[in-house]
């Protein structure tokens, strides 16, 4: 569907084209009939025979299915005509018409076309000039030069299009080639960078709720523990309650230690997603590199590209010099040969053939140099959507770099955790180790009430210090969540 409205969009450009320089060709035919020059029913003539070509290609364009051969079928037309044209006139440069037709017709740049049209006009040039000689009569020296120009400009005209499309198209390819490569790399990066994210996001939400059941934990073996320093001053009259409650906090410290070793098996395992999320990412930053490297080998032959259109521009602006140079020397060559009188005639036909020749060149190199512009405009046009490229290349790539640097503070991060978590279980493990000597040695009540009470101070710190660490090492998981969501 896009592919068929840029074709009708270009349909109605070269139609608006055509219609104007028709009209445009049927203006000067007018002014030669006001200035004397040409009678009403030639004129009259010659403009239904540029209009019919236009009527035809109307209804054409206004027909659906004629969509994509609507080119070949309103460029053939205006070659007819212009055949037509050129068969009942002795005249033979009448070319001035439809090279610019033609020139319209690059717009859809379609090598075949051109070619076939270029070559169509290129044999009935050939037919022309036989026509002229055997059927007209006109074989003198004036006539050969004009028929060596006419069939030397249908050749260069045919040349330079064709290899100009030939280059343009190659350009085309290639610029969309590379565009789709980049867009298939960017798509597989994209995918792997979001699996990643997808798998921290699942290993936060599982260390969180880890974390909470800890914390939870943590306060219940706290009151325990706070129950168990208060019970150490009515010691004496409560030895049954004493056991009892020592051997629940000793259940409770079990279930600590267990859940503690469970956070630290969870939390190795989001230490190895983390780390396969940084190789990832150490894997896109390597993608981001080669794809950096392509957008700048790209950018250059974009450069080369425009380097390369302005060779041509001034070659072309050398050409026009010495048009230029020969439409003066033609000149000082009919002065000298109106000098020259009766002696000079034949030198004076001469020199206005080639002065005719130089002006003809001149408007020649002028379509061609406006549409090398057009070239030059689009190469521009393609150098900077590379540069910019380039620029999106760069900034993905520092994102991903970026994104590197948290993966790699992220681990560092969970090492710490899993250090600390460490700590907190071996300290619960004491605090396991030392509740069941109190137990062993409740017997012996006045030793046991001095180190219960030194034992509960300590597991109440460490207690403390375990929920501390727990409550740390939530935090960088709620950081950890953060970034992720940023990202």
């Amino acid at each position: 569907m896009q592919e068929l409205e840029i074709i009708k969009s270009t349909n109605k450009r070269v139609m608006i084209a055509s219609f104007l320089l028709i009209l445009l060709a049927i203006s000067g035919y007018f002014m030669e009939y006001i200035r004397g020059s040409r009678s009403l029913g030639y004129v009259v003539l010659i403009s239904l025979s540029l209009l019919t070509p236009i009527f035809f290609s109307f209804i054409f364009y206004r027909l659906p299915s004629f969509i994509k051969s609507f080119k070949a079928i309103a460029l053939y037309s205006f070659i007819v005509s212009w055949m037509i044209m050129l068969t009942f006139s002795p005249k033979v440069i009448q070319f001035t018409l439809i090279f610019p037709l033609i020139i319209i017709y690059v717009l859809y740049y379609d090598l075949k076309l051109i070619r076939n049209a270029s070559v169509l006009i290129f044999l009935y040039g050939i037919f022309k000039v036989v026509l002229n000689i055997k059927y007209y009569q006109l074989a003198d020296s004036f006539m050969t030069t004009e028929y060596t120009v006419f069939i030397l400009s249908l050749i260069s005209f045919g040349l330079v299009t064709s290899n100009t499309i030939s280059f343009s198209i190659k350009i085309r390819n290639q610029q969309l080639e590379s565009i789709i490569e980049e867009k298939e790399k960017n798509a597989i990066l994209l995918a792997e960078m979001k699996e990643v994210m997808n798998a921290v996001q699942f290993t936060t939400k599982e260390v969180h709720q880890i974390y909470n059941e800890l914390i939870e934990t943590s306060d219940t073996a706290a009151d325990s523990i706070g129950q168990l320093s208060i019970g150490m001053g009515d010691i004496a009259n409560n030895i049954s309650i004493q056991c009892d409650n020592s051997n629940a906090m000793q259940e409770k410290l079990l279930l600590t230690s267990e859940k503690s070793l469970l956070v630290v098996e969870k939390t190795n395992r989001s230490a190895n997603k983390v780390h396969e999320g940084k190789t990832a990412f150490m894997t896109l930053d390597n993608y981001a590199d080669k794809i950096k490297v392509n957008n700048s080998q790209l950018f250059e032959k974009m450069q080369e590209l425009e380097k390369n259109a302005l060779d041509i521009k001034g070659i072309v602006d050398i050409i026009q010099k010495i048009a230029v140079q020969t439409n003066l020397l033609a000149l000082n060559a009919s002065i000298e040969s109106a000098r020259a009188g009766e002696a000079g005639k034949g030198f004076a036909v001469v020199a206005d053939s080639i002065r005719e020749l130089a002006i003809r060149t001149s408007e020649s190199l002028e379509g061609i140099n406006q549409l090398i512009g057009r070239l030059e405009a689009s190469a521009l046009e393609s150098l900077t959507t590379s540069e910019e490229s380039l620029n999106v290349s760069n900034t993905i790539q520092a994102l991903i770099h970026t994104s590197r640097e948290i993966f790699e503070d992220i681990d560092v991060i969970i090492g710490q955790t899993n250090t600390e978590i460490s700590e907190s279980v071996k300290t619960t493990e004491e605090v396991v180790h030392k509740n069941q000597q109190v137990v062993n040695q409740i017997s012996t009540l006045s030793l046991s009430v001095k180190e219960s009470a030194s034992y509960a101070s300590n597991v109440s710190e460490k207690v403390a210090k375990n929920k501390s660490l727990t409550m740390k090492a939530k935090a960088y998981l709620d950081e950890l969540a953060q970034i992720v969501e940023r990202i």
